[in-house]
């Protein structure tokens, strides 16, 4: 009786798991896809889950921290506002600032259909200040 068992050929067990490796990349990208167009829909928001160097880079920079500014001063920049550059030694001023392109142009802004398509996290909207004391 030993015997005939060990003639018998042994059934080889399939392998599940080298499907599920095979089909881990497309569920993936499945779930990273779903998650993208979530946010650009405005169901999710991503950017609370931003790594903490492009926060802290971006706000010192102007470039909008994620909620739509009110103001220019809203974006980390204040329209018309002067700072010394010592790359170029002269001072230099605010002549325009950037929001996302899903927002409206700050109130002390106005929009002329220009966008910035390059900086990272964009499109944004350039905004070109408004004369000093004019109102929109």
């Amino acid at each position: 009786m030993a015997n005939i068992k060990e003639s018998m050929p042994k059934k080889e067990k399939k392998n599940h798991g080298s499907k599920i490796m095979g089909a881990l990349p497309y569920i993936l990208l499945g779930i990273i896809l779903s998650l993208m167009a979530l946010h650009y829909f405005g169901i999710i928001d991503l950017s609370k889950y931003r790594p903490k160097f492009m926060d802290s880079n971006s706000e010192s920079k102007g470039i909008p921290s994620g909620k739509c500014p009110k103001t220019s001063c809203d974006t980390g920049v204040c329209c018309h506002s002067s700072e010394y550059d010592p790359s170029i030694e002269t001072n230099v001023a605010v002549y325009a600032v950037i929001t996302y392109d899903k927002c409206e142009c700050p109130s002390d802004t106005t929009y002329e259909g220009n966008r910035d398509t390059i900086t990272p996290g964009g499109p944004y909207k350039i905004c070109i200040c408004n004369e000093m004391g004019e109102n929109t």
